[in-house]
C-alpha cells in the first residue's frame, strides 16, 4: 500500500498508507522517487503562522476573513505535503486515439492524435 507525508497539526507531520483512487481520463500515476513543497506557501501554514491558519481568504473581495464566513479557501489539517515530485509514470489513461502502440521511455515522448 502506497504511503504519504501529511502535516496532521501545525508542526506536526505523519506518514500514513492510503488508497489509490483509479485514474480519471488524462490522468497518469507516478510513482515517485524524490518530492518536495514549495516551502515559500506550505511552510507557513504548517508553522501555523500564515494567515490561512486562522482566516479565509476571499479572493473575489481580495480580503483575509474570519473562517466563519462562507466561501475561499483556508488551510486544514491533515494536510498532504510535497506537490513538487521527480518519478516514474506507472500508468496512464488516455482518452484519444493513437497512430500506434506506443513504449514509455525516459526520453520525451510526442503523442499525436489520429485524425
Amino acid at each position: 500500500m502506497p504511503k504519504e507525508l501529511v502535516a496532521v497539526a501545525p508542526g506536526e507531520v505523519a506518514i500514513r498508507e492510503y488508497e489509490e483512487p483509479l485514474l480519471a481520463p488524462n490522468q497518469v500515476r507516478i510513482k515517485s522517487e524524490l518530492s518536495a513543497e514549495k516551502h515559500g506557501t506550505t511552510m507557513p501554514i504548517y508553522r501555523g503562522i500564515s494567515p490561512l491558519s486562522d482566516k479565509r481568504c476571499d479572493s473575489e473581495l481580495g480580503l483575509f476573513l474570519p473562517k466563519s464566513h462562507a466561501g475561499g479557501w483556508t488551510a486544514s489539517f491533515p494536510m498532504k505535503l510535497g506537490n513538487i515530485t521527480v518519478g516514474t509514470v506507472t500508468e496512464f489513461t488516455v482518452i484519444c486515439r493513437l497512430e500506434r502502440p506506443i513504449r514509455l521511455t525516459r526520453k520525451p515522448l510526442i503523442l499525436r492524435r489520429k485524425h
